[in-house]
């Protein structure tokens, strides 16, 4: 409440029907989820979970246990050895500066 009337909303609950959000039970948990919270006050609510995110967990359960899990555990700890780490992020910048390549960061 207090960020929409900073924002100079001042009447939000009217204008307010509906909201999308990702699945987590402090978004959309029955009792104490947000949007549950919200309804209390606002019955004609209405709290969506996000199609991005259940589609991305679709394709997580459809690939789960595939070599596209592994390529996506490799990838994503390549990310974090680099992302970690700034001399090794500087030791990739050289390479890639040395085979003419780009690092995109």
């Amino acid at each position: 409440a207090e960020t929409f009337e900073a924002l100079g909303v001042d009447d939000w609950q009217k204008k307010l029907v509906s909201m999308c959000m990702d699945g987590a039970a402090v978004n959309l948990g029955v009792r104490r989820g947000v949007a549950a919270r919200l309804r209390a006050e606002m019955p004609w609510l209405v709290g969506i979970h996000c199609f991005n995110h259940r589609l991305e967990l679709a394709a997580k359960d459809a690939f789960a246990k595939t070599y596209i899990d592994d390529v996506t555990t490799m990838l994503t700890n390549l990310y974090y050895m680099y992302h970690k780490s700034p001399k090794r992020l500087r030791d990739l910048q050289a390479l890639a500066d040395e085979l003419e390549e780009n690092v995109v960061t």
